[in-house]
């Protein structure tokens, strides 16, 4: 009978570690930090838009809620009680056809508004509003709505 005997060495025992295998570069891990900074810059930029843009929505729609609003309460005055604005009055400040309006959390508000009589039969009204949110750069949003009113009781004046 013969016996055979195997021996197993480990190879990776026996050789010597090489230079790459052990572990990062420094220029590897500059480089991937460089690439991390770059993507987290990146988020922190979309955040500030998302901010940015939802602030303006909430201006728009705080306009338009209050365009909306005056337009309704001049639609409900009677007929012959408006009175015509003077032609400039959505774009100068005029007694009788403009408010401020500061709404918390949101900002300031000016609301203009304009009546004119249109000629023709049955008599009509032309009512314009216009809202816009006042911030430190100035104008940022604005709502603008429009109708036109008939008399519709008689005698009208």
């Amino acid at each position: 009978m013969t016996q055979t005997m195997t021996t197993s060495t480990n190879l990776d025992q026996t050789r010597a570690p090489r230079r790459g295998d052990a572990g990062f570069t420094l220029m590897e891990a500059i480089i991937a930090t460089l690439i991390l900074t770059i993507g987290i810059m990146g988020v922190a930029n979309l955040s500030v838009v998302a901010t940015t843009d939802n602030s303006n929505a909430n201006r728009t729609t705080a306009a338009a809620f209050l365009a909306s609003q005056k337009l309704e309460e001049l639609k409900a005055t009677p007929f012959n009680v408006l009175a015509d604005s003077p032609s400039s009055s959505l774009e100068a400040d005029q007694p009788g056809f403009t408010t401020n309006i500061e709404l918390a959390g949101t900002g300031s508000f000016l609301v203009r508004w304009s009546v004119t009589t249109v000629a023709g039969s049955p008599p009509m009204k032309q009512i314009l509003v216009r809202a816009e949110s006042r911030t430190l750069r100035g104008r940022q949003t604005r709502a603008d709505f429009q109708t036109f009113r008939t008399c519709t009781n008689t005698p009208c004046s």
